[in-house]
């Protein structure tokens, strides 16, 4: 029994670094779409975030972002003054995603990465109802 339990560790042990590696480059992969954007930015800057992550993935979209932006700051907070960075990870940007938020396209930065504005048309109608 013992060595049939020993036989299968080399297989176990590639499945592992095969999952491993699977994982790094998939993080290295995400990082890169944020790389033109990271090079435009302060390293103080604030962003607001917006994305089209399904709920489940959602919280891994932006904290992998975060991530990738350090130590430029993310919030979810959309208020007006800051820019906000629109992370679409489908790679295309949703019109109507930016519409109903209020938002417009500031710079596209390929991949999904954009950076968004508020829609000062679209804010001034709110504070004049």
């Amino acid at each position: 029994m013992l060595a049939v339990l020993l036989a299968g560790l080399p297989i176990a042990d590639r499945t592992a670094k095969t999952a491993r590696e699977g994982t790094s480059d998939w993080v290295e992969r995400y990082e890169q779409r944020f790389i033109p954007l990271r090079r435009e930015l302060p390293s103080g800057a604030i962003l607001g975030y917006v994305s089209d992550s399904l709920a489940d993935d959602d919280a891994r979209a932006y904290f992998m972002a975060q991530y990738a932006l350090a130590p430029v700051v993310l919030t979810r907070d959309l208020r007006e003054g800051h820019l906000i960075l629109g992370n679409f990870v489908s790679g295309r940007v949703d019109p109507n995603l930016l519409r109903g938020l209020g938002l417009i396209l500031a710079r596209d930065f390929g991949n999904g990465v954009v950076l968004l504005r508020l829609d000062p048309e679209r804010q001034g109608r709110k504070s004049g109802d």
